[in-house]
């Protein structure tokens, strides 16, 4: 009698403390498979701040004043060419005129289309950069509100996964049994 009621006792311990072991690596385990997709799921935010960053800057490194310029100077010579019919109707005289005079109002009507398309270059040009600055500046603030929101993201999901590894906890019935 003496042998066997020292012996069940230590192979009872021993079992107890076997399955104690087991369920906190069980546990363990499940914290750091958690911890393992929260840690995967910020390297895809960063993947996206990274790729918006990227083409952010691509776009900034392509960003020139002759787009807004060319579109500037055809509105401008769209305007002057609605006002050029009225600055060039004196020029157009019923009744018999000189071939000299016909020569020197299509010269004088063609002066005026040349200087209409010379002033909207011109003015195109004084506009062209501040248009693209404001193109660049509207494009900053969304590059700024996309990674805002990619940091909101990221911030949700790590508050989840916060919540998550609290309430990963050993089962209660086994340490009730042992």
């Amino acid at each position: 009698m003496g042998t066997e009621s020292i012996w069940i006792p230590m192979v009872m311990a021993g079992l107890s403390a076997g399955v104690n072991y087991n369920e906190q690596r069980k546990t363990a385990k499940r914290q750091d498979n958690i911890l393992a997709g929260q840690i995967q799921q910020n390297s895809v935010r960063q993947a996206e701040a990274d790729r918006a960053v990227g083409d952010a800057l691509r776009d900034r490194s392509l960003s020139s004043a002759e787009q807004e310029r060319a579109s500037t100077g055809n509105q401008y010579l769209d305007q002057v060419r609605a006002a050029q019919a009225s600055a060039t109707q004196g020029l157009g005289q019923a009744g018999a005129v000189s071939n000299a005079y016909r020569q020197a109002a299509n010269d004088a009507a063609l002066g005026v289309g040349d200087y209409a398309a010379k002033t909207a270059g011109l003015m195109a040009r004084i506009d062209a950069p501040t248009q693209q600055r404001q193109r660049e500046a509207v494009a900053s603030e969304q590059l700024r509100t996309d990674l805002g929101l990619i940091g909101r993201k990221s911030s949700g999901d790590d508050f989840i996964s916060q919540l998550k590894l609290r309430n990963v906890r050993p089962n209660p019935w086994v340490s009730v049994a042992t």
